[in-house]
């Protein structure tokens, strides 16, 4: 607010009305009530001095040349998220669009600050004028604190609170194990609030409650009250900081991120539920700097945090026949140097005499990375880097065990250890690794092609008889997608790991590929939506799909039915939860 003091000694009555009408109209003001289209009334005010007037036409002018350019950019943004079925690239989009929309925002609030500054100082003129002869005016400081509460409440920015209820009811299809879960429900309620403190301060919390229900051959519950994301985001011009509990969501590529490695994922139900409601909210600190059409992004993430997984009881577990120790990044398939009753016991050892070994909080154990996006002639792309701990820890068995392994006598000496010795006979470790990230997305005629690729350095595999190795690998994605005649969108990636300096006994492939295919069309008004996804492991044969119908009986209430069907070789990573097969009908009402 400008110092009404200054001027009020003197004033008359209708100079005080009159400058009043100025202070209601101040830039301070127009910024409160966060004016998104400049009117005719603050970009051509009523000038009485003709070199103010000047001024204000070269704001003017130069204010309608950069929102013609910044529409642009917002109109093309627009119709690329209308066109958008990729929930990975519509947040993207809304991400970008939210920035073009605070470009827009402030760019006209400069002009208007501008403006008004200058018409500040036209008045300033002519009450200088009026004040000579009029009689004095007393304004105290309990009558302009009410102004100014008055104008902070009409002006506030809106508080959003909103989330959803939902259920989700999983039956096996085949109940082929009397110890496996056959019918599953999910009841979860998740509620956000966020609310604007003022320009340049915005509070964001959301949170969720969680009952779980397993029957079949034995029955057991589990729940979880948590707090996912939380944070505080700060406006500084060029700058925005975010800190607090957050998700990143870098890629651009659909479902499959290999630079996308900030957050730890819940995995308990594997692939099951959306890729959304996996990602685990971490606590760092975000800064982003806005350089003309290009964002830096630095994170720091100073505490670290696991994968959710289910490590044994569990119809999903890690830690059952067989070793399958990643969700992404690889797998290790059964090794052939290892008889399933050595397995067995090692699986037993795993779970009962060692735990992983989480980093500790100190400065030398932070994390985070630097992400640059940028776009040029059609092309969005960004290059990244990572710091990182591995999520999943590698495993490390005493010399003696590996003698054991390589000699087929798991059993054997694992009965002759005493306990001490038994819990010293594994370990689990974190390790460091380097992530190095490119991703692009741009158009060619009506299809979209995207790709994004990682180089790990510092990653860690392992040899037939599960002697770790440390061993780089590339991951990439290529995909391209198009929407078809009315609402069929298609989407197609091509997915690849190479481990560099390969050995012959490491129990991965030196290259592993897949297919990914998601297809769905909407009907009715986009009411009704048919989708299915398939992931197609080309080097092991094995395959997931996941086809699914939803009905969107409201905006605010939808039906959705659909399965996960598994297949493969029984050591493969979708073979591996091939008796898992179900239907789900899920019940999710938004407010």
């Amino acid at each position: 607010m400008y110092n009404i003091h200054r001027w009020a000694a003197g004033f008359s009555p209708a100079a005080l009305l009159f400058f009043l009408f100025c202070v209601v109209f101040s830039p301070s003001s127009i910024a409160r009530g966060e004016t998104t289209e400049p009117t005719a009334d603050y970009l051509n005010p009523p000038i009485r001095h003709e070199d103010i007037r000047v001024q204000v036409e070269d704001v003017r002018e130069n204010l309608l040349s950069a929102l013609t350019s910044i529409d642009e950019d917002i109109e093309r943004i627009t119709a690329a998220l209308v066109a958008a079925d990729n929930p990975i690239l519509r947040r993207e989009l809304v991400d970008e669009l939210e920035r073009f929309t605070r470009i827009r925002s402030d760019t006209i609030a400069a002009a208007v600050a501008e403006i008004g500054d200058l018409r500040v100082r036209d008045v300033e003129r002519s009450v200088e004028k009026l004040a000579k002869t009029s009689p004095p005016v007393i304004i105290d400081r309990k009558n302009v604190s009410r102004i100014q509460s008055s104008l902070d409440d009409f002006f506030a920015p809106e508080t959003e609170f909103g989330g959803y209820l939902k259920t989700r009811f999983n039956t096996d299809i085949v109940w082929d194990n009397p110890r496996e879960d056959l019918f599953e429900m999910h009841p979860k309620a998740y509620v956000k609030l966020r609310h604007p403190v003022n320009d340049s301060l915005t509070f964001f919390v959301s949170a969720h409650g969680q009952y779980e229900v397993y029957t079949g051959g034995r029955t057991h519950y589990d729940y979880e009250v948590e707090l996912d994301e939380a944070y505080l985001d700060i406006s500084l011009g060029s700058f925005d900081v975010r800190i607090g509990n957050q998700v990143f969501a870098w890629g651009r590529t659909d479902t499959i991120n290999p630079t996308d490695n900030l957050n730890a994922m819940n995995v308990t139900n594997f692939l099951t539920g959306e890729t959304e409601e996996r990602r685990l909210p971490v606590f760092a600190v975000k800064v982003d700097y806005y350089l003309n059409n290009t964002v830096f992004e630095l994170a720091v993430v100073p505490f670290y945090q696991d994968h959710k997984m289910a490590l044994w009881g569990s119809d999903w577990a890690l830690y059952r026949p067989g070793i399958v120790t990643e969700y992404s990044g690889g797998y290790l398939p059964y090794s052939e140097a290892i008889d399933d009753e050595s397995m067995e016991v090692l699986d037993w050892v795993v779970r009962n005499y060692s735990s992983p070994n989480p980093p500790s909080y100190s400065l030398e154990n932070l994390q985070g990375g630097l992400r640059i996006s940028s776009k040029y002639k059609g092309w969005d792309f960004s290059v990244s880097y990572a710091y990182l701990f591995d999520k999943i820890p590698t495993i490390y068995f005493s010399d003696g065990m590996y003698d054991a392994i390589e000699n087929r006598n798991v059993s054997g000496y694992v009965a002759s250890l005493p306990i001490q010795e038994l819990v010293e006979s594994t370990y689990l470790e974190h390790k460091r690794c380097h992530v190095i990230g490119l991703d692009f997305a741009t158009t060619w005629g009506s299809y979209g092609i995207r790709g994004e690729g990682a180089v790990f350095l510092g990653a860690y595999t392992y040899s037939d008889v599960l002697r770790p190795k440390q061993k780089d690998y590339l991951r990439y994605v290529i995909g391209v997608d198009r929407i078809f005649g009315e609402n069929l969108y298609v989407n197609l990636q091509f997915v690849q790991k190479i481990i560099f300096n390969y050995e012959s006994d490491l129990l991965e492939e030196e290259f592993q590929n897949m297919l990914t295919l998601n297809i769905n069309k909407k009907f009715f008004n986009e009411k009704l939506i048919p989708d299915v996804s398939l992931s197609y492991n080309i080097t092991d044969g094995d395959f997931f799909v996941a086809p699914k119908v939803t009905y969107k009986y409201t905006d605010t209430l939808e039906f959705t039915f659909g399965a996960n069907i598994y297949n493969g070789d029984p050591y493969t990573i979708f073979g591996l939860f091939e008796h898992n097969d179900q239907f789900f009908l899920e019940i999710k009402y938004y407010f």
